[in-house]
C-alpha cells in the first residue's frame, strides 16, 4: 500500500522532528515542508516528537519513535542515511552534527580558506525559497563537512519519491510535478554517496549566473545543501604564504622569529612569490611541527590549509625554485622530465616530493594515523622517478578536464594521472579546471586587441565529463574540487554523478531539456549539443595550438574558428524554434536565462571580435 502524504489538497501526514532539532533536521523539515506545498497547495505541520500525534507521519532525525525502535546509528557510515517505512511511519535519518562542545571545539580551513565555522552559513529561509510569506525567518545552515545525513535522506527522498529537481538556486530553477494528491511507494533504501567529497568554488561568471537568474547569497547557499555540496573532510591547496609574516617580517602579529634559512636563496618577492627552500631540514621540522599542532587541537597558522585528517602542504603558485646548491643538485634529477610545451610536468616532482616525504615520514611518529594533503601539479605533476611516497600523503592530480578535446593533452595527462592511481597508497582526490574556458574571457587574457575581458565560446562538454567521472569512480577516486564549476547543466551533471556512478547521461539530458524547458526542450538541446560538438571538435582548431602544446581558448580561436558564421547562424535558428514554443511563466523565465546567459553573450563576443579585427 502506497503511503500517503496529501489527499484531495489535504495534510495527510506530519513532519515529526526531536524536540531540539539540530540544524540538517531543522532544515530538512522546512524543505521538505515548502516542497510539499509546491507540489501540492498543503503544507504539512512541523512537530515535536515528544506530543502524539496521529495518521502517518514523517520522521526526520533521531525522534523519540526512532529511539524506542532501538535504531542505532553506530554502524553508519559519516554520510550513510537511510529510508525506511514502517506501517503508518516513514524514516528519514542518518548521522547528524550536534552543537556540543566538542563539536565546536573542532577547527580547520578548507581549500577556499573557509573554516568549519563560516561554512555554517545563517540565511532568511524564507528569502531564500522567494516565499510569499515575508516574514523573516533565519536558520542556521549544516556545515558543508557537517555530518547531515537526515537532511541526505530528506533531499534524496525528495528527488526519488516525490520528483524534485534542483537544476539551479532560484525558484524557478526548481522543477515538479503540481498535484493534489501525493503517495509514494514504500521502498526502503540505505545509502551514501559514491564519491566522499563533492565540492568547489563558489557560483560565478557571466552564463551560469544569467541562468540562474542572479540569485540571492542566501539562495546559493541554500542551492549548495540541495546537491549535496562538501562531504569528507579534506583539503590541499597553496599554503605557504604566511612564512614570511612569521619569519621575516617582525611587524606581523604572526611573527615567530627570523628564519632567512627557511627562504629559497638568491631569490626575492614577497608571501606569494618567494619559494621557500624545501631541502632545508629546520623548515621540514617546522612543518611537521605545524602539523601535529593542528592535529593535536591547537589551529592552524596564517593561511594554511587543514581538515578532518589531512594538513595541507604545497608550494607557492610558482617555479622560482631556491638557487642553493643543495636544492639545485636535486633538481638535476627532472631536468629531462617534461613532454613538449604541456603546462603539466614532473620537473621538480623529485624534489617537491622527496620534500613532502620528509615531513610526511615526521609526522608518522607522532600521528599515525594522519595524513598530509598535496597537489600533482605544474612541475610537480608527474609520479616521482626516484624515491618512494610514503604512504600518508594524500594526492589530488589537477586535471585540465575542459581541454581535453585535444587528444596530445588528454593522452598527456592520462599518463601521470594513471601512475598516481597505480602507485599512491593513500586515498586520491582530483581537481578538475573546469573553470576553462571562462575564466580567460572574465580575466582578458587571450583578448584579441590586449584590451580586457572578452567572451568566451562555451565550453559545454556533458559527454567528456561523463566518461571522466565513470573513469574516476572505476579508479577509485575519493573525491573532486571543481576549480570552476562551469555551467549550468555540466555542472548539475558532475555533482549528481560524484553521488551517483550509475548515472545514465542519455536520460539525465532527456530529463532536464524536457522537464526544464518543455515545448522547447528538443530546439534547447540541439542547441547545447552543437555547442558542445563545436567546442570539443579538434578539427576546428587552428594548427597554430596543436601538438605537444598546452593550450586555452583565445579570443580568435573562439569567434573565427569555433563561433564561425554558420555555426551562429544554425545556433539562432535553434534560439528562434525555442522562442516560438508555448512555454508555461517558468519554463519562459528558463529560457530567458539561456537566451541571455548564453546566447546573447555569445552574439556580443562575436560582434566585439569583429569590431576589433575591423580596426586592424
Amino acid at each position: 500500500m502506497d503511503f500517503q502524504l496529501i489527499v484531495d489538497g489535504k495534510p495527510a501526514a506530519s513532519i515529526i522532528i526531536p524536540s531540539e532539532p539540530c540544524s540538517p533536521v531543522n532544515l530538512a523539515a522546512l524543505e521538505l515542508q515548502h516542497h510539499i506545498h509546491l507540489i501540492s497547495g498543503a503544507r504539512l505541520p512541523i512537530i515535536s516528537s515528544d506530543k502524539s500525534v496521529k495518521g502517518n507521519k514523517i520522521h526526520i532525525g533521531k525522534t523519540d519513535y526512532i529511539i524506542e525502535k532501538g535504531i542505532s546509528l553506530d554502524d553508519f557510515d559519516e554520510q550513510e542515511y537511510a529510508i525506511f517505512f514502517e506501517g503508518e511511519n516513514l524514516l528519514l535519518f542518518g548521522r547528524d552534527w550536534f552543537p556540543s562542545v566538542k563539536n565546536k571545539e573542532e577547527h580547520g580551513v578548507d581549500i577556499i580558506l573557509t573554516s568549519l565555522e563560516d561554512s555554517r552559513d545563517s540565511i532568511d529561509y524564507n528569502k531564500a525559497v522567494n516565499s510569499k510569506n515575508q516574514d523573516p525567518l533565519p536558520i542556521e545552515l549544516p556545515g558543508y563537512y557537517d555530518e547531515q545525513g537526515s537532511l541526505y535522506a530528506t533531499y534524496d527522498f525528495m528527488e526519488s519519491a516525490l520528483g524534485v529537481r534542483w537544476f539551479g538556486p532560484s525558484d524557478f530553477n526548481v522543477v515538479y510535478d503540481k498535484s493534489k494528491n501525493i503517495s509514494v511507494k514504500a521502498e526502503n533504501k540505505r545509502r551514501s554517496p559514491q564519491m566522499k567529497y563533492r565540492n568547489g568554488t563558489d557560483i560565478s561568471g557571466p552564463m551560469i549566473m544569467a541562468q540562474y537568474g542572479h540569485p540571492s547569497k542566501d539562495a546559493l547557499a541554500l542551492f549548495y545543501r540541495r546537491l549535496r555540496r562538501g562531504g569528507e573532510k579534506w583539503a590541499a591547496n597553496h599554503t605557504l604564504s604566511s612564512f614570511q609574516d612569521r619569519f621575516l617580517n617582525q611587524d606581523s602579529e604572526l611573527f615567530e622569529g627570523v628564519h632567512e634559512e627557511y627562504f629559497a636563496e638568491n631569490r626575492n618577492g614577497g608571501p606569494h612569490t618567494r619559494q621557500l627552500c624545501y631541502t632545508n631540514e629546520s623548515l621540514i621540522d617546522e612543518l611537521i611541527k605545524d602539523a601535529g599542532n593542528f592535529f593535536d587541537g591547537k589551529g592552524i597558522k596564517g593561511r594554511q590549509i587543514a581538515l578532518g585528517d589531512y594538513f595541507a602542504i604545497l608550494p607557492l603558485d610558482n617555479n622560482q625554485w631556491c638557487l642553493c646548491e643543495t636544492c639545485q643538485s636535486v633538481l638535476l634529477n627532472d631536468t629531462e622530465s617534461f613532454n613538449g610545451n604541456h603546462f603539466s610536468s614532473g620537473k621538480a616532482s623529485n624534489y617537491i616530493f622527496g620534500f613532502m616525504n620528509k615531513v610526511a615520514k615526521g609526522l608518522q611518529k607522532t600521528h599515525p594515523d594522519k595524513k598530509i594533503a598535496t597537489l600533482a601539479y605544474h612541475d610537480y605533476s608527474y609520479y616521482p622517478d626516484k624515491i618512494e611516497l610514503e604512504p600518508n600523503i594524500s594526492i589530488s592530480p589537477c586535471l585540465h578536464n575542459r581541454n581535453y578535446m585535444s587528444p596530445e593533452i588528454k593522452k598527456h595527462e592520462m599518463k601521470w594521472y594513471k601512475d598516481w592511481v597505480a602507485n599512491a597508497k593513500a586515498p586520491i582526490y582530483l581537481w578538475n579546471y573546469s573553470t576553462f574556458p571562462t575564466e580567460r574571457g572574465v580575466l582578458g587574457i587571450g583578448s584579441f586587441d590586449g584590451s580586457g575581458p572578452w567572451n568566451v565560446f562555451p565550453g559545454f562538454s556533458a559527454q567528456i565529463q561523463h566518461e571522466l567521472i565513470q573513469m574516476y569512480h572505476e579508479d577509485g577516486i575519493r573525491g573532486v574540487f571543481l576549480c570552476g564549476i562551469g555551467e549550468q547543466l555540466d555542472y548539475y551533471l558532475a555533482m549528481k554523478h560524484y553521488d551517483n556512478p550509475d548515472l545514465d547521461l542519455n536520460g539525465a539530458l532527456d530529463e532536464f531539456f524536457t522537464k526544464y524547458f518543455g515545448p522547447a526542450g528538443p530546439s534547447m538541446r540541439k542547441f547545447y549539443e552543437r555547442i558542445e560538438e563545436v567546442y570539443n571538435d579538434y578539427s576546428k582548431y587552428p594548427e597554430r595550438v596543436k601538438g605537444e602544446n598546452h593550450f586555452h581558448q583565445d579570443e580568435e580561436l573562439a569567434w573565427k574558428h569555433l563561433g564561425t558564421n554558420s555555426v551562429m547562424q544554425e545556433l539562432e535558428g535553434y534560439i528562434s524554434e525555442a522562442k516560438m514554443a508555448k512555454l508555461s511563466l517558468e519554463e519562459q523565465k528558463r529560457l530567458k536565462g539561456w537566451t541571455e546567459g548564453v546566447w546573447d553573450y555569445m552574439v556580443k563576443g562575436k560582434g566585439d571580435y569583429l569590431l576589433k579585427t575591423a580596426k586592424k
